[in-house]
């Protein structure tokens, strides 16, 4: 009969059907009877008509679908309609001082286009924030993942407060599956765009002066590499110290792995010309930038000051024709300095542009860690070289002394 239910013993008599289907009608009448009052529109609907949310007392968001859906689309439409490039200037809430855009987080959800507070006071808060949360311990010992489906312990959750049972909704297998996914949908091989406003300069470019971004919509970062750049050399002169310990544990982890002899093993093979080819065309660079190397790290052994950059290296040079100061030599010519670094009987300056000067390698040696008097004032110690090149200059040796010092005095203001 096709009223007759059956189960695993057999067929049901009537009054068990009819009975059975009394049930149901009550369990169904009871999930209709539970109303509730949407906040916006202010209508009685069933529970059905209400997104679930977690953290509710009867698991339910307080608005109905319909006005849900209502309330994101004019939303958008806002935020589309609010001004793309954020203001030069704002004045912070919390610290009142008059900031520029640059001392803001960028959020799109403000009028503005930038966050209420800037991003000193809104380090401060999140961290007085995390301090002061409320510590909850999970009130379960194991749970089962519903999207695996294993019975998993309460270890192999993340914590959550807003959770009822103080534990994350999946386990942290599975939260680090669907993050994956979600990314590896998101990732773009080309952008999206042809062009994109910079919000740090306000100028349009074009997508090739962006660095790439898969994680973002557009395939591109949201500043352009100009600005980019410009911050982080800013923020590296502003935190050297934290710049070195990134750069540190970073080289650690890639040698700990083996990702670092790998990457440059597979670069050498796609570029097995460049070195040659670089050291060829700068080899005056860099052994200059080799030179420097070397006087820096004497200088901070004996724990002299330090003060002495790419240009500077460039105008004593410049001073000196580029060519040896004693002998008018212009072959393997080095930097020496006026009060070695070896004497610690007089004040020493360190290695400052007023305590350098250029000589070659044959009058660098035979001044030793003598001074500019001591060494002048005996004329066995000069060279052959050198007393005529001071012949052919026409001074006298006090007169091509005090030139000497005029142009070390030169180089020190």
């Amino acid at each position: 009969m096709a009223s007759e239910k059956t189960n695993s013993s057999g067929t049901l008599s009537r009054l068990q059907f009819a009975l059975l289907e009394q049930g149901e009608t009550e369990e169904m009448n009871a999930e209709t009877a539970m109303m509730r009052v949407c906040r916006l529109c202010k209508v009685e609907k069933p529970l059905s008509e209400f997104y679930p949310q977690r953290h509710m007392n009867d698991g339910r968001c307080s608005v109905c679908r319909e006005c849900e859906k209502r309330r994101v689309k004019e939303n958008r439409v806002q935020i589309k309609l609010r001004p793309k490039m954020p203001p030069e200037r704002k004045v912070c809430p919390c610290c009142k001082k008059m900031k520029t855009k640059e001392e803001y987080c960028l959020t799109r959800s403000r009028t503005d286009g930038l966050s209420t507070y800037c991003k000193e006071c809104l380090a401060v808060k999140n961290t007085e924030a995390y301090r002061k949360r409320p510590e909850k311990e999970p009130t379960v010992k194991h749970r089962v993942c519903p999207y695996c489906g294993i019975d998993k312990p309460a270890s192999e959750f993340y914590r959550e407060l807003k959770g009822k049972d103080g534990l994350s909704y999946e386990c942290r297998t599975c939260r680090t599956i669907k993050t994956a996914e979600y990314y590896k949908k998101r990732r773009l091989t080309e952008p999206a765009v042809e062009h994109k406003v910079c919000p740090s300069c306000g100028m349009d470019k074009p997508a090739a002066d962006f660095f790439r971004a898969r994680k973002n919509k557009d395939g591109l970062n949201y500043e352009c590499k100009k600005c980019n750049m410009m911050r982080c050399k800013q923020w590296t002169r502003d935190n050297p110290e934290r710049y070195h310990e990134l750069n540190r544990s970073k080289s650690a982890r890639q040698v700990a792995s083996g990702r670092m002899k790998i990457h440059r093993r597979n670069w050498a093979k796609k570029h097995p010309k460049y070195y040659r080819e670089y050291y060829a065309k700068n080899i005056e660079k860099l052994r200059e930038l080799e030179r420097l190397k070397m006087l820096r790290r004497n200088t901070r052994k004996r724990e002299l000051p330090f003060d002495l950059t790419e240009e500077d290296v460039v105008d004593i040079f410049e001073m000196f024709n580029n060519e040896c100061a004693y002998c008018g030599s212009k072959s393997h010519l080095a930097l020496e300095h006026v009060v070695p670094m070896k004497r610690s009987d007089v004040p020493n300056p360190g290695t400052v542009r007023g305590n350098l000067m250029v000589l070659c390698r044959q009058c660098n040696s035979s001044k030793g860690t003598r001074l500019l008097d001591e060494y002048f004032s005996d004329e066995r110690n000069f060279r052959d070289e050198m007393k005529e090149f001071i012949k052919g200059s026409g001074l006298s040796t006090e007169e091509f002394l005090a030139r000497i010092k005029s142009k070390l005095s030169m180089l020190g203001k």
